[in-house]
C-alpha cells in the first residue's frame, strides 16, 4: 500500500468499530486529500496515554510493537453547531 501513498491522492476515510455485543458500527468520513504520511514505531511505555482504556483495538496494535503509518488527511467536516 505504501507505494500508493502519494501526497495529493484522494482517500476514502471510513472507521469501523465493534462493540462488546458484537455489533459493528461504521463511521464514513467521506473523501479527503492525503497531505503527508510518516512511518512511526509506537512506544509501549505510552500506551495508556495515547489510547487510554477506551480503544482496546489500538492498544492491542501498539503492544505488537509493529511499525505503523500515520496519514495527514484534509477532510471537509461540517460544523454541527451552526447547522
Amino acid at each position: 500500500m505504501v507505494p500508493f501513498l502519494v501526497p495529493g491522492r484522494l482517500i476514502r476515510v471510513s472507521v469501523q468499530t465493534s462493540t462488546s455485543e458484537g455489533v459493528v458500527n461504521e463511521d464514513d468520513w467521506g473523501w479527503g486529500i492525503l497531505a503527508n504520511f510518516s512511518k512511526q514505531r509506537l512506544n509501549p511505555k505510552n500506551i495508556n496515554q495515547v489510547g487510554g482504556n477506551k480503544n482496546k483495538e489500538l492498544i492491542s496494535l501498539m503492544e505488537n510493537q509493529e511499525s505503523h503509518y500515520v496519514l495527514d488527511v484534509y477532510l471537509y467536516v461540517k460544523d454541527r453547531l451552526t447547522s
